[in-house]
């Protein structure tokens, strides 16, 4: 109870496994929960959605799995957004398209869209966006993205360090990552 008023969660890089505990959508204050590179698993819980004052969103490197909810159309502030390394599988919500967000990236999962409904008025400019959308069959069909990866390819040079991400996730390699900026 006494939580339910903190702000920002840091609990990156600490082995944490198991389940997202439902109850995380009754820190409705939060605007950062930072839980990516630990060994969370199942899908996330729909919980997610109460958290409508949260800005960043990192749940990268995890393992977890099933479709993504369609948990994000009251998370009007959300402008970081990183599901990628994980396991998730079907199509991209749509409730997606309604944030403004200037980072978003759900590389390296099992997903498959068009994403011309998220890139619709949006340019590389605005959005740094990283997915599948690279090689002869990409999961991810997209216009607007600004990193391009692949689960065939491992031969990219890119780094978290190039893209400016050192910050939430420390210096690495993205294997499979290319910097369509640059193409």
């Amino acid at each position: 109870r006494a939580l339910t008023k903190l702000v920002w969660l840091y609990l990156d890089r600490n082995r944490l496994n198991g389940p997202l505990p439902s109850s995380i959508g009754a820190l409705t204050d939060l605007q950062g929960l930072y839980l990516h590179q630990n060994r969370l698993t199942r899908s996330l819980p729909n919980s997610l959605a109460n958290l409508t004052s949260i800005r960043i969103l990192l749940l990268s490197r995890n393992k977890f799995m099933g479709t993504i909810p369609d948990i994000f159309g009251n998370m009007t502030g959300l402008f970081s957004l990183f599901l990628d390394i994980n396991k998730f599988t079907g199509s991209i919500p749509p409730s997606l398209a309604l944030l403004d967000l200037s980072w978003f990236s759900i590389a390296n999962n099992s997903l498959a869209a068009d994403m011309a409904f998220f890139c619709n008025n949006r340019s590389k400019d605005d959005l740094d966006f990283m997915a599948d959308c690279h090689g002869n069959n990409p999961e991810i069909v997209c216009d607007c993205c600004h990193v391009c990866c692949s689960d065939d390819e491992t031969s990219s040079n890119l780094t978290t360090t190039d893209l400016g991400l050192d910050f939430f996730f420390g210096d690495g390699k993205l294997p499979g990552c290319f910097n369509m900026s640059d193409a």
